[in-house]
């Protein structure tokens, strides 16, 4: 093997470059890091100087990102940097669900909160075009976690003509009633 530089042979060299290149951060212009690199061996650096350059380029995080929050934070770690295809994970979880011919349903998270976490429910009912009646959507018992009851709640309205009042009346059987829900981490 032929040596570049007093501890370095050339395939160490190349294998440095390949590394430093194959961890670059995008955007980072990888002419760039093989120049200082190669200038740094044609100088005679040593094994230590080259390995201070390598340690300056970043790496890919194994960490799964932390999740969206409410405000935004300015990242302190210049170590490593996120892949290109990482995603976070939502403090949001929403549905469209059909409730059954009493009104109630169930809805079970399809990716369930952190354990403890009772998250701010809200919900709407779809009713077709024309409907009159009143459709509330209320949630039952305190949501958890993995899963909250939703129940959705039908009342008959007519009007009075003679005194211009618009009156409730009995409730009616809802039906089955798409609903559309949003459960947010508080």
């Amino acid at each position: 093997m032929a040596e570049v530089s007093n501890t370095l042979t050339q395939e160490q060299v190349s294998a440095l470059i390949s590394a430093a290149i194959a961890n670059l951060p995008a955007g980072v212009d990888s002419t760039t890091v093989q120049n200082m690199i190669t200038s740094a061996v044609a100088n005679r650096a040593t094994t230590s100087a080259l390995s201070a350059v390598q340690a300056s380029i970043p790496t890919p995080s194994a960490a799964v990102p932390p999740a969206v929050a409410d405000s935004g934070n300015i990242g302190n770690m210049t170590s490593v940097f996120a892949l290109a295809n990482h995603t976070h994970a939502s403090k949001v979880r929403k549905i469209r669900v059909q409730t059954a011919a009493d009104g109630t349903v169930t809805w079970t998270y399809s990716t369930p909160f952190t354990a403890g976490t009772n998250p701010i429910v809200l919900a709407v009912a779809e009713v077709a075009a024309g409907v009159t009646d009143v459709v509330n959507v209320q949630v039952v018992d305190q949501p958890t976690a993995t899963s909250c009851k939703l129940l959705v709640n039908r009342t008959n309205r007519s009007a009075v003509a003679l005194l211009g009042l618009t009156i409730l009346s009995v409730p009616s059987s809802p039906g089955a009633t798409w609903v559309h829900a949003v459960a947010l981490e508080p």
